[in-house]
This record gives structure tokens, sequence and C-alpha cells, in this order.
């Protein structure tokens, strides 16, 4: 039971790493795209306010 918990905790820990990668790499690319300076901390700001926008609406989804 340990064994199979710890393995989704690292799954999850994996897949929110991805997943903030990706959209900081995105970010960053936007920025270069129009000669704007690059935050990580934006970034990141970001990516948890998207992150938080998709529990809202998942869970607004499953409702109806």
């Amino acid at each position: 039971k340990m064994r199979k918990g710890l393995v989704i905790v690292i799954g999850l820990i994996v897949g929110y790493a991805i997943s903030w990668a990706i959209t900081v790499g995105i970010i960053k690319l936007i920025t270069m795209c129009f000669s704007i300076g690059f935050s990580l901390p934006i970034a990141t700001g970001i990516w948890l306010i998207l992150c938080l926008l998709n529990l809202v609406f998942h869970k607004l989804e499953g409702r109806r």
C-alpha cells in the first residue's frame, strides 16, 4: 500500500513538473517573440493561475 501511494505521489510531482516546464517554455518563447523581459516568478504565477482555473472549471463541468 505504501509503495503504491509513493508511486502515485511521484507521478503527480513529475506530471506537475512537466506541466510547469512546458508552460514556462511557451511563455519564454512568447516573450522572446515580442522582445518582452522574461521573469520566472511571473511565468510560474501564470502557471499557477492556469492550474487553478483548470481546477475550478473542471469541477463546474462535472456538475452538469
